[in-house]
């Protein structure tokens, strides 16, 4: 980790350059990173988020903005999970939901019938006593690992850049 002194000689917050691009998609150090992921997959459809590795020192989550989405969401129990209502409407999984067994993983079926869900890292800041999303250094970078399953590599508000705070798999099931 660097100090933050040279932090801010060599490095321009993420959240700048997103509005910079004035897209939540933008170049840095010739890579494409996102300020989200934009889930459209209409239909019904069985997804396992499984956790890769976090950074021990906070406690991570997923941040899901449901505000575009219309639809339903059901937890791995078969319950169906209420959309919250409101202009920033979101859900947040912490880690705690997928270390629920020796996988690390959790399951969400989503019933796509209009719209998206904005999908992006969050952390519960101790400091404040409250969940966040990744704010002012914030990013994602996103691999393909096959036709099902998308990886991804988020950093968080940290005073870097190495894209290892939370890294998590998406695998749609069917």
């Amino acid at each position: 980790m660097i100090n933050e002194e040279d932090f801010w000689k060599k490095m321009t917050g993420f959240n700048y350059l997103f509005g910079k691009a004035e897209s939540n998609i933008t170049e840095y150090k010739g890579e494409t990173i996102y300020a989200v992921y934009k889930y459209d997959l209409k239909g019904r459809h069985t997804i396992k988020f499984r956790l890769i590795k976090s950074n021990p020192n906070t406690e991570r989550g997923i941040h899901f903005f449901v505000n575009k989405f219309r639809g339903k969401i059901y937890g791995h129990n078969g319950k169906r999970i209420r959309k919250p209502r409101g202009v920033y409407a979101s859900l947040m999984l912490m880690e705690d939901v997928w270390r629920n067994d020796e996988n690390n993983d959790f399951i969400l079926v989503i019933d796509l019938e209009d719209g998206y869900i904005n999908i992006e890292n969050g952390l519960y800041k101790k400091e404040y006593d409250a969940f966040s999303v990744s704010s002012f250094w914030g990013a994602i970078k996103i691999e393909k690992i096959s036709p099902t399953i998308t990886r991804f590599y988020c950093n968080d508000t940290e005073l870097e850049d190495d894209f290892d705070d939370l890294i998590f798999d998406m695998e749609i099931l069917d």
